[in-house]
């Protein structure tokens, strides 16, 4: 198995994506988590009783206010992180054992040495420029941008993003180049055991 990883705003998706068209077997813990905050899971219960004001008309969470809340507030996201990341690592694992092909990456933004899951082989770093990567998480995310800079500065520094690579795929160009480096990549691990 292959980690995807990088900065916010640096392109993982994109990268996953093309991943994806290959046919090989991926997974997106932001999806994820995107699921996990939906009504009905037992993350999205604990987060609407603890977060009441933060719930929208629908009962859907406001993602953007709850980022703004604990992001000020260092205890807050701690709550949130232990409450979050073991269901993560829970599903990777689970997905890990049934993904089927010779390789399958799984995006996991917040990766580090300490939380690294046995079941990674290798790491791809996805890296984008710091102005670069600062629009793109703005033009995505309408999030202020002292939000942005608090979330910016809980994530692995760039240097130690790029310590962590065994692979690296830079995203400051063209989709095509961005498609070439993933092409690069998918033809080597399908000669591999990642």
């Amino acid at each position: 198995m292959v980690a995807l990883t990088g900065r916010m705003g640096s392109g993982k998706s994109e990268v996953l994506s093309l991943f994806s068209s290959y046919g090989v077997s991926t997974f997106s813990a932001d999806s994820y988590v995107h699921e996990l905050l939906k009504p009905g899971s037992a993350v999205y219960e604990t987060i609407a009783l603890t977060y009441s004001d933060l719930l929208r008309d629908d009962k859907s969470i406001d993602r953007s206010r709850l980022a703004k809340r604990v992001f000020s507030d260092e205890a807050a996201l701690d709550w949130l992180e232990s409450l979050i990341h073991p269901c993560v690592r829970e599903a990777v694992t689970q997905w890990a054992e049934t993904a089927e092909g010779a390789y399958g990456v799984v995006e996991i933004p917040l990766l580090t040495e300490d939380n690294r899951l046995a079941v990674i082989k290798r790491v791809c770093v996805v890296d984008a420029s710091d102005d670069i990567s600062l629009k793109r998480i703005q033009s995505r995310d309408q999030r202020d941008e002292a939000t942005v800079n608090r979330m910016r500065s809980r994530q692995l520094s760039r240097d130690t993003l790029l310590d962590l690579a065994d692979d690296l795929v830079f995203n400051d160009n063209s989709l095509e180049q961005l498609a070439s480096q993933v092409e690069t990549l998918h033809v080597w691990y399908s000669t591999q055991e990642a």
